[in-house]
């Protein structure tokens, strides 16, 4: 999973989204991207919605709404570091930086970068 969605973001600072959007907009392909890697590793860690959320005092709706790509990831730096913690990724790792890219293509952040 992590592959295909780097595959994504690297698609996409090169310019390509539209390229992406053929069955549905592209807002939702990145969305729904960084909502299915979250609840992947939400997964991992054996807790179900409800439990993620009560062990660290979230709004299960709102986490809900994310994973299902309903919303974009939150563009604040200390929320994201927050949720990759809670969510078991070690600071620095690829997979710390994969979700770090994952969430700025989602939330546009890398998008509205990479544009003149």
């Amino acid at each position: 999973l992590l592959t295909n969605l780097y595959n994504v973001v690297l698609y996409v600072q090169r310019g390509h989204e539209k390229r992406i959007s053929c069955c549905s907009s592209f807002k939702e392909v990145v969305m729904k991207n960084f909502g299915s890697l979250f609840k992947k590793l939400r997964g991992k860690t054996n807790l179900s919605l409800r439990k993620y959320c009560e062990k660290y005092e979230l709004d299960a709706a709102q986490i809900s709404r994310m994973e299902r790509g309903l919303l974009p990831a939150p563009k604040d730096k200390v929320k994201l570091e927050f949720y990759a913690k809670t969510l078991g990724l070690k600071e620095g790792s690829k997979d710390w930086k994969s979700f770090f890219d994952f969430a700025a293509v989602s939330n546009k952040s890398i998008v509205d970068s990479v544009r003149p």
